[in-house]
């Protein structure tokens, strides 16, 4: 159904740039300054995540490179500032200048590669979950081992949330995922708060239910539907939404809060009306769970002005379609089917009554 395809368009979007990467190298051999949109990559330390404000970044030569100021977190490793770059360490003292780093964003980076080599850390980037690991010594190795054997465990449809900036819907709080793992059809996600504290989420299957990436959220906030026109859906929306069936709305605002999607909108009066819907999944969902985003009069065009009233008032009659009625209700609890080489006929179970369509046409109804 279109609406399912624009859902799965919006998603699309929302990840292209993390899978398509075309290659820009510049003169020097660093292609961070002018990567097409870097991807953002986590970084552990010692099996504790590093939050940075300079992010760490994929860049579209495939390496990895991570901000200079990421070394004042190394213990053992010392940063001077003072006349140049000079970082001092275990393997002994370094320059860095610009034959060695580069600068973005303003700030200094250094390849992966580099940083091992001259900070004696030892590390691994495991491309699969866009994370950087680092590690001082063999305790630290294996809790590092602990946590990449525990993602081998989660499916790979909800595995690219690890390291990443997550908001969670009933507290609401951000976050990042430290750790994941899977039994069955459960994962576990544990989430490090701003605050340091540790809290645990479950995804069951492949979508979470209590929070959403950053990049979802502030797609939902900010960009996807403001300023849009969406039609009511009444028959999925809360009964306490003052909209009525296929009424079009102009959205102003979105936001999440306590575990709901806050709506502001104008209505076709030009009164303002804001209404909670509670969310459970992908942000993104709600709008298209409980809304037309294209104006259904205009996919049907032929259905006549009686058939619309009776679908704005969840009324049905005598005659409709079963499309028409789908509309007006939506979907039954049950369908039972019966055809011959004459005739077609289907009884929709709608609680204790019971809708009889006879070839393709609302024939009668009664309520038991």
């Amino acid at each position: 159904m279109k609406k399912n395809s624009k859902y799965l368009l919006m998603l699309l979007i929302l990840f292209a740039s993390s899978i398509f990467r075309p290659i820009f190298v510049n003169a020097d051999g660093h292609s961070l300054p002018n990567s097409y949109d870097p991807q953002e990559v986590a970084v552990f330390i010692n099996g504790h995540i590093n939050i940075l404000e300079q992010k760490t970044y994929l860049a579209n030569d495939d390496k990895v490179y991570l901000p200079l100021k990421l070394l004042n977190s190394l213990k053992g490793v010392s940063l001077d500032t003072n006349n140049g770059i000079t970082v001092a360490s275990s393997k002994g003292k370094f320059n860095i200048n610009k034959t060695n780093s580069v600068i973005y964003k303003n700030s200094t980076y250094i390849t992966f590669e580099k940083l091992l080599q001259i900070t004696g850390y030892s590390g691994k980037y495991v491309g699969e979950y866009t994370t950087v690991y680092l590690w001082d010594n063999y305790d630290h190795y294996q809790e590092t081992v602990k946590i990449i054997n525990n993602l081998k465990t989660v499916p790979d449809s909800v595995r690219w949330y690890m390291g990443s900036k997550v908001y969670l819907y009933q507290t609401n709080q951000f976050g990042w995922v430290i750790n994941m793992s899977s039994s069955g059809l459960i994962t576990d996600v544990e989430i490090q708060l701003v605050n340091s504290k540790i809290v645990h989420e479950t995804i069951f299957e492949n979508v979470p239910s209590t929070f959403c990436h950053i990049l979802q959220y502030n797609l939902f906030t900010k960009e996807a539907f403001k300023n849009e026109y969406v039609w009511a859906n009444k028959k999925a929306l809360p009964s306490s939404t003052p909209l009525y069936n296929i009424e079009r709305i102009k959205i102003l605002s979105l936001s999440i809060k306590d575990g709901n999607a806050v709506i502001q909108a104008r209505r076709a009066s030009n009164q303002k009306v804001t209404f909670k819907i509670p969310i459970n999944g992908y942000p993104n969902g709600v709008i298209y769970d409980h809304f037309y985003t294209q104006d259904p009069k205009k996919e049907h065009p032929n259905w006549t002005d009686r058939i619309w009233n009776l679908i704005a008032q969840q009324k049905i009659a005598i005659g409709m379609t079963p499309d028409q009625v789908l509309m007006s209700w939506g979907g039954p609890n049950d369908i039972n089917t019966y055809t011959s080489s004459y005739s077609s006929f289907e009884q929709w179970v709608y609680g204790n009554t019971y809708l009889h369509f006879y070839n393709g046409r609302l024939d009668s109804w009664a309520t038991y």
